[in-house]
């Protein structure tokens, strides 16, 4: 008789194919023999052999949502190219070392703390690793084919590490913790940044990056923007929640389509009659009085001036392209000028002493005077195209949604869609988390696509067309992609509700 030892069940030895990966699944952990089976039933196979065929061949994976912790069957998977793994319970990511010819690496919501068995992807041209616990990123100094870097949502102090990647074009790291971005001086082929919620104050460093055409710098403590008057490329600008006071740099960056500065310190917005480009502005809870300098802006699609000190609207009559006009907390008693924006679609008025509550436009529901009861709102807001919303019952919405003119909801709604994912140029820059309520989503032709407890994810999918952003929506097997100018959540009663915009400039 064998001695007991010698009839242990082996713990995950180093298996040199998926067959025998699979063939000894009895032996091996429980964590890995689920990441077996997860695989089995990715490539529709019942017996190993065909299952170890079918796997060696593939360059893509997508194992996304899937619960999976232990990784160590996917190392002789070395023909891969792109693999995600997104939102998964992964501890360890040792066995990626072995798959050297991957590009693309999707590692976003997961628990890893160490990456340095990154450090051989020498390949690799696209990596996630949003939301982890990440704190150390020097294995990632030695990749210098990334060209997209996706690093927010960690606990990252340093960036001294990414100096080398000079590749970058594609650069997330919010809600870290950074406090210094002297080292981004150097990535100067970069054309997005995003830095929202560190612990910026001195941005001088941004200065060389002279190719940025979108840059996000939220929620810090910046006060002194002069150095971003050199990056007269930039399409989007977001500085919203800082110290702003001087906006005077600003001037300079003509090609500006998009500038959000809401929450800041902001009284004079003289120089923002040069941005003549601009067809969104939002200057939301600031201290400004005198808005004159807007009425050269004509291109403006959607302006947000809420919670200012406004009292004369007069400058606002000459953009007769506003679709949207946030108003609301201001000081204003005459909306008289606003009567021939016969563009608008949205008129955000509430909480301001108005003497005549008579809407100028057809229907009165696009001017809100008081705050709405959620189907009120819902209705005067479904003209921006598709609801998502957890607290009516979908029922309730559906009535409401055909209740609306189809001309106003779903008749350019089509287009919207994306035929094939070959037409992405990019991988999917993260997750936007949506809670897990009783939600209807709803497609452009208003017919349900899920009603129940939400679990799908909605990733952005990175510049496509021009600076548009994609979105890809997917429930198990179910996958489409949508174009965005905005993705908003907001709440109403409680409730939250999606509002979902199309970028014109998508369609190719």
């Amino acid at each position: 008789m064998l001695p007991v030892s010698a009839v242990q069940p082996k713990q995950n030895e180093d298996y040199s194919s998926f067959t025998q990966w699979c063939e000894n699944k009895e032996r091996i952990s429980a964590e890995a023999r689920y990441t077996v089976e997860v695989l089995l039933e990715e490539v529709e196979a019942e017996d190993c052999l065909t299952a170890g065929v079918k796997l060696s061949k593939i360059t893509q994976l997508e194992l996304n949502n899937e619960k999976i912790t232990d990784i160590t069957p996917l190392s002789r998977l070395t023909n891969l190219t792109q693999l995600r793994l997104n939102n998964n319970e992964i501890t360890d990511i040792t066995p990626l070392s072995q798959l050297t010819n991957l590009t693309e690496l999707q590692l976003n919501d997961n628990e890893i703390t160490d990456i340095i068995s990154l450090s051989r992807l020498t390949n690799l041209t696209t990596l996630y690793l949003g939301d982890n616990e990440i704190t150390d990123i020097t294995p990632l100094s030695r990749l210098t084919n990334l060209a997209s870097l996706y690093l927010g949502d960690n606990e990252i102090t340093e960036i001294t590490p990414l100096s080398r990647l000079t590749n970058l074009t594609y650069l997330f790291l919010e809600n870290n913790e950074i406090t210094d971005v002297t080292t981004l001086s150097q990535l100067t082929n970069l054309t997005a940044l995003f830095l929202k919620n560190n612990k910026i104050t001195d941005i001088t460093p941004l200065s060389r990056l002279t190719n940025l055409k979108r840059l996000r710098l939220d929620g810090h403590k910046i006060r002194d923007i002069t150095s971003l008057s050199r990056l007269t490329n930039l399409l989007v600008l977001e500085l919203n929640d800082n110290e702003i006071t001087d906006i005077t740099p600003l001037s300079q960056l003509t090609n500006l389509a998009w500038l959000f500065l809401k929450n800041n310190e902001i009284t004079d917005i003289t120089s923002l009659s040069q941005l003549t480009n601009l067809a969104e502005l939002r200057l939301s809870n600031n201290k400004i009085t005198d808005i004159t300098p807007l009425s050269q802006l004509t291109n403006l699609t959607e302006l947000r001036l809420s919670n200012n000190e406004i009292t004369d609207i007069t400058p606002l009559s000459q953009l007769t392209n506003l679709r949207e006009l946030w108003l609301s907390d201001n000081k204003i008693t005459d909306i008289t000028p606003l009567s021939q924006l016969n563009s608008l679609i949205w008129l955000e008025l509430t909480d301001n002493p108005i003497t005549n509550y008579n809407c100028p436009f057809q229907p009165q529901d696009i001017c809100a005077f008081r705050e709405k009861s959620l189907l009120e709102e819902l209705r005067r807001r479904l003209r921006r195209n598709i609801v998502v919303s957890n607290t009516n019952t979908p029922e309730e919405i559906d009535q409401l949604l055909r209740s609306l003119p189809y001309s106003e909801i779903a008749a350019e709604q089509r287009e919207y869609f994306f035929q094939s994912e070959t037409q992405l140029k990019a991988g999917a820059l993260g997750s936007l988390r949506i809670t897990k309520d009783l939600m209807t989503l709803y497609d452009f032709s208003m017919q349900p696509i899920l009603t129940e407890e939400l679990d799908f994810e909605i990733e952005e999918l990175g510049k496509v067309y021009g600076d548009a952003e994609l979105y890809k929506v997917k429930k198990d097997k179910t996958v489409f992609y949508i174009s965005l100018v905005s993705f908003r959540v907001f709440k109403i009663d409680r409730t939250f509700v999606v509002i979902w915009e199309k970028d014109p400039r998508s369609i190719d």
